[in-house]
């Protein structure tokens, strides 16, 4: 039996406020939810988009570049060569901002711009259906941190 991925990308800052009782008076119910916003993606081998690779990293120097063709899974190491990049989460422990870019060379594009955790922060960037496939000269993303820290990744590809 092949492995198989899936995933559910949560996003949303929920939160409730209480109202003053004597700014609204006769409700009885003064607790509001702002949690509209909030989204679930649910992820597998037939959504669109698919998908079929997961790969979670840990950085732990100053500055490095990834090769999307040689990434650590449970499995080992493997290509995401012909996959497109569809999520990515980063979680900075450390004091040190991180910020992940296309590589120098043989650069993996991330939708023309350059991602950023502030440090102790998270990141969470679902592109969808919108980057290239990786392949030999679209294979590398680029990271820094402000000093050497450590994140947490992972990598969704489909």
């Amino acid at each position: 039996m092949a492995t198989t991925v899936s995933a559910l990308i949560l996003a949303g800052l929920p939160a409730s406020e209480e109202l003053d009782a004597a700014v609204l008076t006769g409700l009885a119910n003064r607790s509001i939810q702002h949690d509209a916003l909030t989204a679930k993606i649910q992820l597998n081998a037939t959504s669109t988009p698919p998908v079929s690779l997961i790969s979670t990293i840990r950085l732990t120097a100053a500055s490095g570049t990834i090769d999307l063709t040689t990434l650590p899974t449970t499995e080992g190491t493997r290509s995401a060569s012909g996959l497109k990049l569809i999520a990515i989460y980063a979680r900075v422990s450390t004091a040190h901002a991180l910020t992940i870019a296309v590589g120098a060379s043989n650069g993996y594009v991330i939708g023309g711009h350059t991602l950023r955790a502030e440090a102790s922060g998270l990141l969470l960037h679902y592109f969808a259906v919108a980057l290239a496939a990786v392949g030999g000269s679209t294979k590398n993303l680029d990271y820094t941190f402000n000093a050497a820290g450590t994140a947490d990744l992972v990598l969704l590809f489909g």
